[in-house]
């Protein structure tokens, strides 16, 4: 392998750990503007030890929250959709998070 072809390899790798830590807060800013609560989600993304873990959590979380919103389009805050008024929904997942943190 040539000394170029390693080089470009080894900076990529560099990139790829220098900016992990700063994916992982996108993802859980993600969560957060979902559940409207930074405290909340980063209790319980980085009450997890290892990334596949927080990922696991992330999503379980976000397809609950986005999910409900999608069923949510065009339906006014206080009208209820599927039952709960958007406040609703958001006071479940509150809830539910407090039981995993």
């Amino acid at each position: 392998m040539s000394t170029n072809k390693l080089r470009q390899e080894r900076e990529i790798i560099g990139r790829l750990l220098v900016e992990y830590g700063e994916m992982e807060l996108d993802l859980c800013n993600c969560v957060a503007m979902g559940i409207d609560d930074l405290d909340m989600a980063l209790k319980a993304m980085f009450r997890a030890r290892g990334e596949t873990l927080r990922i696991d959590i992330a999503e379980a979380i976000e397809q609950k929250v986005y999910v409900s919103l999608a069923f949510r389009a065009g339906v006014p805050p206080e009208q209820k959709s599927c039952g709960r008024t958007l406040a609703e929904d958001l006071c479940w997942v509150r809830m539910a998070l407090t039981k995993l943190t």
